[in-house]
């Protein structure tokens, strides 16, 4: 009787054995669905209450809501421009496009743009009086979060100066280099970042288009460099820009550099030449530690 006591105990101890093994087979075959997700990076919104634009922002968002991304994030230039207007004005914008994001039904993220300077003209005004607008609506130019064992790194390209107090440029300083380092320092090598900046790192279409670059188009060559190499030393996927008002993707050394097109296309006003260049957002989807990436073009038809 024993004998067969021990008998079933070994046949039970296998089992479970057996089913313990299969399980975890099923698991490294089947990615687990917190692996995958998607959300959206909509840029160049240049929210304004002419031209039909917050109805343009409202067809994308509705759009967008029924992709259903677990959340979005903008590129910059999310209102049509503070820069130059008056305190009344350039605030009545930002509140204008806070308002409108309301409507989208995920958490979303916003990217400095240099359309959200105010008192760019301004020229007693210091970088950190430029930016106030903006940090009082968003807190900061710059910042990383988490999202399901990706990386997101926001980045702030906007710079004054030049020679002139009302230029700006495309560079991340030295402060921002620094910063940036410690993050990749702190989440090592392996784990898969994608970084936003609203002036783009690499550009073809812009070099074509405009026979060369010109420092408020793409960053800064020395800085490209640098902003490049510190990408490739890490598991950098995908960089997504904005500015251009066109759709490109780069692949460089194994990382994308995406322009995202325009949510709002040629200002609201205008049909840019170029299916690159139709009203549309970027929808990047995620599956484990890859992406895949493709333009929507949200249907806006813009009244010549």
């Amino acid at each position: 009787m024993k004998s067969y006591n021990r008998i079933f105990l070994l046949i039970i101890i296998t089992l479970f054995y057996t089913f313990q093994v299969a399980c975890a087979q099923i698991q490294q075959k089947t990615p687990d669905k917190k692996d995958s997700f998607s959300f959206v990076f909509m840029t160049d919104v240049h929210i304004q209450p002419e031209r039909h634009a917050v109805e343009g922002v409202l067809q994308a968002i509705d759009t967008i809501n029924k992709i259903e991304p677990d959340f979005v994030l903008t590129g910059g230039d999310n209102v049509m421009d503070a820069s130059s207007q008056s305190l009344g004005r350039a605030d009545s914008l930002y509140s204008l496009f806070t308002n409108t994001m309301k409507v989208l039904k995920m958490p979303w993220y916003s990217t400095f743009g240099n359309h959200e300077t105010f008192g760019l003209h301004k020229k007693d005004f210091t970088s950190e009086q430029r930016k106030g607008m903006y940090k009082k609506y968003f807190e900061k130019t710059y910042y990383t979060f988490e999202h399901k064992g990706w990386q997101f790194i926001v980045l702030d390209a906007i710079m004054y100066g030049d020679g002139r107090e009302d230029r700006y440029y495309g560079q991340i300083d030295s402060v921002q280099m620094d910063w940036m380092k410690s993050v990749f320092d702190t989440i090592g090598t392996e784990k898969p970042v994608i970084v936003s900046l609203h002036i783009p790192i690499l550009s073809v279409g812009d070099q074509i288009e405009k026979n060369g670059f010109t420092p408020r188009s793409v960053i800064r060559r020395g800085n490209a460099m640098e902003l490049i190499r510190l990408f490739e030393a890490h598991n950098v996927k995908a960089v997504l820009q904005g500015h251009l008002h066109m759709y490109e993707d780069i692949s460089f050394n194994g990382i994308h550099y995406i322009t995202a097109g325009a949510v709002c296309g040629g200002w609201w006003e205008a049909r840019l030449p170029g299916k690159e260049r139709e009203e549309g957002f970027l929808l990047v989807n995620i599956n484990g530690d890859e992406f895949t990436s493709e333009y929507i073009d949200y249907g806006w038809d813009v009244e010549e």
